[in-house]
């Protein structure tokens, strides 16, 4: 949840050409068990995304520069439960066994000489529609090398089924003093802030893309609660989501009429960092982090909260996106939603 992802940002808030780069991808036009990037040239920062169109049973294995010794270990927490530990291993498991769609977004710091540190974020769809929520997993892993930067990344399914059609592995980097060249992957499509006070804050209509990061700055203008994302203006049943209030327990919510990401009652600002898996013919997928202020003052600590929604709509894309605040209060002036893309 940093804003940084974004690498040297001008303060108008659109993106310099010292961000994310993209560095290698593979999108499967037939069903498989191995999907790469290829080499690459190594960067400081690297940003994994996967997609994962389940063709009978999958898991993700994540290995790097085709190491497949006992050289990492990872934390992985699913759907909230109690954190369990792997050690000396072949792979870093980004999902466990499925037979439904899945999304995965990962940062990875990746500095030559130096343990490479992976956090991930994952989205599983699990049954169709919105009466069954999500998956969730949340990993913390390690690659031990500290000799090589990571120049390629390969997923590989070791399930009786395969990554099928339209799977998808893409990487992103950008060093830390890179020079301004080449394209930019995220590519911002909306950046609105409010002028006056209102309970909904809307991106407004936006070119729909395959992939899209969402940041939100909510500032609090009395009270916050049942704060929901809704897309494309669907106010209905076509939402479900789990979801956890510092470090609890996962909660699911099914036919919803949006994805909560603020339930209690406070006059509270908030982040929000949400990236979304959003292609027409596919449930959406999406991970949100969230960070509430709580009470003013460093004698007070603040919240958050992790959840995993999916959009159960599979004849249209995502072109807008809205923050619609069900408290007595209102987001106030200054609040910001923004969106940034790319296919």
């Amino acid at each position: 949840m940093v804003w940084e992802r974004l690498g040297s940002a001008s303060v108008s808030g659109s993106t310099a050409n010292t961000s994310w780069k993209e560095l290698g991808r593979q999108t499967l036009s037939s069903s498989g068990d191995v999907m790469t990037s290829g080499t690459f040239t190594a960067k400081d920062n690297l940003m994994i995304l996967y997609y994962g169109v389940a063709d009978g049973a999958m898991i993700n294995k994540l290995t790097f520069n085709d190491d497949t010794g006992n050289n990492y270990a990872y934390k992985i927490s699913d759907n909230g439960g109690s954190d369990s530990s792997t050690t000396s291993n072949a792979f870093l498991e980004f999902a466990t066994s499925t037979t439904s769609n899945e999304f995965s977004v990962a940062d990875v710091v990746n500095i030559a000489d130096q343990e490479k540190l992976v956090h991930l974020n994952h989205a599983g769809q699990n049954t169709a529609g919105a009466g069954t929520s999500p998956r969730s997993r949340e990993l913390a892993g390690k690659w031990a090398n500290t000799s090589n930067a990571i120049t390629k990344v390969t997923a590989t399914n070791s399930q009786s089924g395969s990554f099928g059609s339209g799977s998808e592995l893409v990487v992103l980097g950008y060093d830390n003093d890179e020079a301004d060249s080449g394209t930019n992957f995220w590519q911002e499509l909306a950046n609105v802030e409010l002028s006056s006070a209102g309970d909904t804050l809307t991106s407004g209509v936006f070119t729909a893309k395959k992939y899209l990061w969402v940041r939100i700055h909510g500032i609090a203008s009395g009270n916050f609660d049942n704060v929901k994302i809704r897309f494309n203006n669907y106010n209905d049943s076509s939402y479900a989501y789990t979801h956890s209030s510092n470090g609890s327990g996962f909660s699911n919510n099914q036919s919803d009429s949006g994805i909560n990401y603020v339930g209690t009652n406070g006059a509270e600002d908030h982040f929000v960092d949400m990236f979304i898996f959003n292609k027409s013919d596919k449930e959406k997928l999406a991970t949100i982090e969230q960070l509430r202020a709580s009470d003013a003052g460093a004698g007070n600590n603040p919240a958050r909260k992790e959840v995993i929604g999916k959009w159960a709509k599979t004849d249209q894309q995502i072109v807008r996106v809205s923050a619609v605040n069900g408290g007595s209060g209102d987001f106030a002036s200054g609040s910001r939603i923004q969106v940034f893309g790319s296919d």
